[in-house]
Protein backbone atom coordinates (compact mmCIF):
# COMPACT_ATOMS: atom_id res chain seq x y z
CA UNK A 1 0.00 0.00 0.00
CA UNK A 2 2.95 2.14 0.55
CA UNK A 3 4.57 1.70 -2.74
CA UNK A 4 1.45 2.54 -4.46
CA UNK A 5 0.80 5.98 -1.89
CA UNK A 6 3.09 6.79 0.01
CA UNK A 7 0.56 8.33 2.22
CA UNK A 8 -0.64 4.81 3.12
CA UNK A 9 1.74 5.04 5.51
CA UNK A 10 0.20 7.40 7.40
CA UNK A 11 -1.81 4.77 8.97
CA UNK A 12 2.07 3.35 10.72
CA UNK A 13 1.70 6.35 13.04
CA UNK A 14 -1.75 5.61 14.02
CA UNK A 15 -0.88 1.86 14.67
CA UNK A 16 2.25 3.17 16.93
CA UNK A 17 0.71 6.20 18.79
CA UNK A 18 -1.73 3.30 19.31
CA UNK A 19 0.77 1.21 21.12
CA UNK A 20 2.21 3.68 23.57
CA UNK A 21 -0.79 4.42 24.60
CA UNK A 22 -2.37 1.11 25.27
CA UNK A 23 0.95 -1.07 26.03
CA UNK A 24 3.78 1.56 26.65
CA UNK A 25 7.09 -0.01 25.50
CA UNK A 26 5.83 -3.40 26.17
CA UNK A 27 5.00 -3.66 22.49
CA UNK A 28 8.71 -3.45 21.25
CA UNK A 29 8.70 -7.48 23.23
CA UNK A 30 6.35 -8.31 20.39
CA UNK A 31 8.77 -10.43 18.48
CA UNK A 32 5.66 -10.31 15.75
CA UNK A 33 6.06 -6.76 15.09
CA UNK A 34 9.63 -6.69 14.49
CA UNK A 35 9.53 -9.31 11.94
CA UNK A 36 6.57 -7.71 10.52
CA UNK A 37 9.06 -4.21 10.07
CA UNK A 38 11.64 -6.36 8.59
CA UNK A 39 9.85 -7.17 6.26
CA UNK A 40 8.52 -4.08 5.24
CA UNK A 41 11.52 -3.07 4.87
CA UNK A 42 12.32 -5.52 2.89
CA UNK A 43 9.60 -5.05 0.46
CA UNK A 44 10.46 -1.14 -0.03
CA UNK A 45 14.36 -1.92 -0.32
CA UNK A 46 14.36 -2.00 -4.01
CA UNK A 47 12.44 0.97 -4.58
CA UNK A 48 14.67 2.75 -1.76
CA UNK A 49 17.70 1.56 -3.36
CA UNK A 50 16.25 2.62 -7.44
CA UNK A 51 15.09 5.67 -6.01
CA UNK A 52 18.74 6.77 -4.74
CA UNK A 53 20.96 5.76 -8.29
CA UNK A 54 17.78 7.44 -10.31
CA UNK A 55 17.32 10.85 -8.17
CA UNK A 56 20.40 10.63 -6.45
CA UNK A 57 18.50 10.64 -2.88
CA UNK A 58 16.14 8.89 -0.44
CA UNK A 59 13.46 8.32 -2.49
CA UNK A 60 10.65 8.05 0.51
CA UNK A 61 11.25 11.64 0.97
CA UNK A 62 12.49 13.55 -2.02
CA UNK A 63 9.47 13.44 -3.90
CA UNK A 64 7.24 14.57 -0.68
CA UNK A 65 9.38 17.47 -0.19
CA UNK A 66 8.26 19.00 -3.28
CA UNK A 67 4.99 19.82 -1.46
CA UNK A 68 5.95 20.03 2.09
CA UNK A 69 4.09 23.33 3.31
CA UNK A 70 5.92 26.22 4.41
CA UNK A 71 3.99 26.89 7.78
CA UNK A 72 3.16 23.55 8.93
CA UNK A 73 0.54 24.59 11.43
CA UNK A 74 -1.24 27.45 9.67
CA UNK A 75 -1.27 24.56 6.66
CA UNK A 76 -2.45 21.75 9.39
CA UNK A 77 -5.28 24.06 10.72
CA UNK A 78 -6.10 25.29 7.22
CA UNK A 79 -6.31 21.22 5.82
CA UNK A 80 -7.95 20.18 8.42
CA UNK A 81 -11.06 22.44 8.24
CA UNK A 82 -10.75 22.05 4.25
CA UNK A 83 -10.84 18.07 4.24
CA UNK A 84 -14.23 18.16 6.67
CA UNK A 85 -15.61 20.84 4.90
CA UNK A 86 -15.66 18.37 1.94
CA UNK A 87 -17.34 15.62 3.96
CA UNK A 88 -20.56 16.91 3.33
CA UNK A 89 -20.02 16.73 -0.66
CA UNK A 90 -18.09 13.10 -0.21
CA UNK A 91 -20.80 11.46 1.92
CA UNK A 92 -24.07 13.71 2.09
CA UNK A 93 -25.26 15.39 5.35
CA UNK A 94 -27.85 12.18 6.14
CA UNK A 95 -24.56 9.90 6.63
CA UNK A 96 -22.45 12.32 8.03
CA UNK A 97 -25.26 12.65 10.86
CA UNK A 98 -25.21 9.12 11.03
CA UNK A 99 -21.26 9.10 11.73
CA UNK A 100 -21.73 11.71 14.27
CA UNK A 101 -24.55 9.52 16.16
CA UNK A 102 -21.47 6.60 15.74
CA UNK A 103 -19.20 8.69 17.29
CA UNK A 104 -21.61 9.40 20.08
CA UNK A 105 -22.18 5.71 20.22
CA UNK A 106 -18.41 5.43 21.39
CA UNK A 107 -18.89 7.76 24.51
CA UNK A 108 -17.71 5.30 26.34
CA UNK A 109 -14.17 5.55 25.16
CA UNK A 110 -13.99 9.70 26.11
CA UNK A 111 -15.83 9.27 29.35
CA UNK A 112 -12.91 6.08 30.58
CA UNK A 113 -10.34 7.44 28.65
CA UNK A 114 -7.97 6.96 31.69
CA UNK A 115 -9.77 2.99 31.97
CA UNK A 116 -8.11 2.56 28.30
CA UNK A 117 -4.97 3.39 29.69
CA UNK A 118 -4.93 1.51 33.33
CA UNK A 119 -6.87 -1.78 32.05
CA UNK A 120 -6.57 -1.77 28.61
CA UNK A 121 -10.47 -2.23 28.12
CA UNK A 122 -10.94 -4.41 25.05
CA UNK A 123 -13.89 -2.61 23.73
CA UNK A 124 -12.51 0.43 24.21
CA UNK A 125 -9.29 -0.18 22.46
CA UNK A 126 -11.02 -1.48 19.37
CA UNK A 127 -12.75 2.30 19.38
CA UNK A 128 -9.82 3.84 20.20
CA UNK A 129 -7.65 1.97 17.28
CA UNK A 130 -10.99 2.90 14.68
CA UNK A 131 -10.57 6.81 15.93
CA UNK A 132 -7.01 6.41 15.50
CA UNK A 133 -7.11 5.20 11.89
CA UNK A 134 -9.60 7.96 11.04
CA UNK A 135 -7.77 10.73 12.44
CA UNK A 136 -4.54 10.20 12.24
CA UNK A 137 -4.26 9.67 8.31
CA UNK A 138 -6.22 13.46 8.11
CA UNK A 139 -4.16 15.48 10.78
CA UNK A 140 -0.76 14.07 8.92
CA UNK A 141 -1.85 14.74 5.28
CA UNK A 142 -3.16 18.36 6.36
CA UNK A 143 -0.09 19.31 8.71
CA UNK A 144 2.53 17.92 5.75
CA UNK A 145 1.02 18.21 2.32
CA UNK A 146 0.83 22.12 1.43
CA UNK A 147 -2.83 21.40 -0.67
CA UNK A 148 -5.77 19.31 0.10
CA UNK A 149 -6.48 16.06 -2.39
CA UNK A 150 -8.97 13.06 -2.28
CA UNK A 151 -6.61 11.16 -2.47
CA UNK A 152 -4.27 11.68 0.45
CA UNK A 153 -6.84 10.85 3.24
CA UNK A 154 -8.62 7.79 1.43
CA UNK A 155 -7.17 5.32 3.53
CA UNK A 156 -8.77 7.17 6.41
CA UNK A 157 -12.38 6.43 4.55
CA UNK A 158 -12.92 2.31 6.00
CA UNK A 159 -12.54 3.77 9.88
CA UNK A 160 -15.22 6.72 8.68
CA UNK A 161 -17.96 4.01 7.44
CA UNK A 162 -17.01 1.66 10.35
CA UNK A 163 -18.14 4.11 12.97
CA UNK A 164 -21.02 5.12 10.79
CA UNK A 165 -21.85 1.48 11.32
CA UNK A 166 -21.49 1.03 15.03
CA UNK A 167 -24.80 3.39 15.53
CA UNK A 168 -26.54 1.72 12.47
CA UNK A 169 -25.84 -1.87 13.90
CA UNK A 170 -27.33 -0.74 17.45
CA UNK A 171 -29.77 1.27 16.01
CA UNK A 172 -30.59 -2.33 14.14
CA UNK A 173 -30.80 -4.18 17.07
CA UNK A 174 -32.63 -2.07 18.81
CA UNK A 175 -35.34 -1.88 16.46
CA UNK A 176 -35.36 -5.59 15.70
CA UNK A 177 -36.55 -6.90 19.45
CA UNK A 178 -39.99 -4.58 17.96
CA UNK A 179 -40.19 -5.78 14.36
CA UNK A 180 -37.31 -7.53 12.53
CA UNK A 181 -38.91 -6.78 9.22
CA UNK A 182 -39.42 -2.92 9.49
CA UNK A 183 -35.56 -3.13 10.85
CA UNK A 184 -34.49 -4.73 7.65
CA UNK A 185 -36.38 -2.21 5.50
CA UNK A 186 -34.78 0.59 7.40
CA UNK A 187 -31.21 -0.92 6.50
CA UNK A 188 -31.81 -1.46 2.94
CA UNK A 189 -33.32 2.76 2.73
CA UNK A 190 -30.07 3.76 4.12
CA UNK A 191 -28.19 1.64 1.84
CA UNK A 192 -29.99 2.40 -1.24
CA UNK A 193 -29.51 5.87 -0.34
CA UNK A 194 -25.91 5.69 0.26
CA UNK A 195 -25.52 3.94 -3.38
CA UNK A 196 -27.57 6.29 -4.99
CA UNK A 197 -25.84 9.21 -3.92
CA UNK A 198 -22.39 7.99 -4.87
CA UNK A 199 -23.68 6.60 -8.09
CA UNK A 200 -24.45 10.07 -9.03
CA UNK A 201 -21.62 11.56 -7.47
CA UNK A 202 -19.39 9.02 -9.74
CA UNK A 203 -20.60 10.15 -12.60
CA UNK A 204 -20.56 14.36 -12.63
CA UNK A 205 -16.94 13.69 -11.24
CA UNK A 206 -16.13 11.07 -14.48
CA UNK A 207 -18.34 13.59 -16.71
CA UNK A 208 -16.08 16.82 -15.20
CA UNK A 209 -12.22 15.01 -15.63
CA UNK A 210 -13.43 13.23 -19.13
CA UNK A 211 -11.55 15.79 -21.33
CA UNK A 212 -8.96 16.11 -18.69
CA UNK A 213 -6.32 14.04 -20.78
CA UNK A 214 -7.35 15.52 -23.95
Amino acid sequence: GTLFKQSTGFLLFGVLIYFLITEKLNFLKKKELWIAGFIFILILSPYIIWGYFEYNGFVLTKGPALVTPENPLTRGIEGIKGYFGLFPTYFSWPILILFFLGLISMHKLFLGFDILIKKGNPDLKKEFFLLLMFLVPIILASFTINHNEDRYIINAMPAFFIITSLFINNFYEFVKKKNKIFAVLIILVILFFALSFQIKSTDNLIRGKVNSYS
